[in-house]
């Protein structure tokens, strides 16, 4: 089946007595264009871009932690960011070939002259197969990855760029914990403030 790579658009509302809000996920096509991976990171049309810009499905990501077994374990309601993600392999952290190449395109995006300044924050996870401690380190190794093609490969500036691993914890609504979609690396908008990213 071909690979795809899912825009996130977490949307959040501020609501009394603190009420989890659901994120929205939306899935695209493996080869979205730089416009669409802009409007992912920036939920800004860019008006040089063709109309209209391909924003995927929308998928929802769980926030109920009562109403659900390990199986579709939930995502935490805290996210304010704004971005996508690429899929790994089982039990992997190695880029696949296609997804290298779609990170070109998004170092291309983030070295444009727009959006220079602006920080990511790459957020591995994994699905729910094998022990939770083994995942927390594989959804580490998984962000370090995409970190370092980027610094590597891509000379995204390695200030520019904050990781985290999530392991098990943050699976999508409406899909067991075992599947293949939850093996991911969220890349996540982040502000710059003074000449540094936010770890908020």
């Amino acid at each position: 089946m071909k690979r795809i790579y899912s825009v996130v658009l977490a949307f959040w509302a501020a609501i009394l007595l603190s009420l989890p809000a659901a994120a929205q996920v939306r899935q695209m096509p493996l080869d979205a264009d730089r416009c669409a991976i802009k409007y992912a990171l920036t939920l800004q049309r860019d008006p040089a871009c063709p109309m209209p810009v391909d924003n995927g499905l929308t998928r929802a990501v769980s926030s109920d932690p009562l109403e659900v077994e390990r199986a579709d374990i939930p995502t935490r309601s805290v996210h304010t960011e704004t971005g996508y993600f690429i899929h790994f392999d089982f039990a992997s952290d190695t880029l696949a070939k296609e997804y290298q190449d779609h990170l070109a395109s998004l170092a291309e995006v983030l070295n444009s002259g727009e959006l220079s300044n602006l920080c990511i924050k790459l957020v591995g996870h994994t699905d729910t197969v094998g022990p939770a401690k083994i995942n927390k380190a594989l959804s580490e190794k998984r962000a370090a990855s995409v970190r370092t093609f980027m610094t590597d490969k891509m000379a995204v500036r390695s200030a520019r760029i904050l990781t985290e691993g999530a392991g098990e914890s943050k699976v999508l609504e409406g899909l067991k914990g075992t599947d293949p979609l939850n093996r991911r690396v969220e890349v996540l908008a982040k502000h710059n403030t003074f000449g540094t990213c936010s770890t908020g």
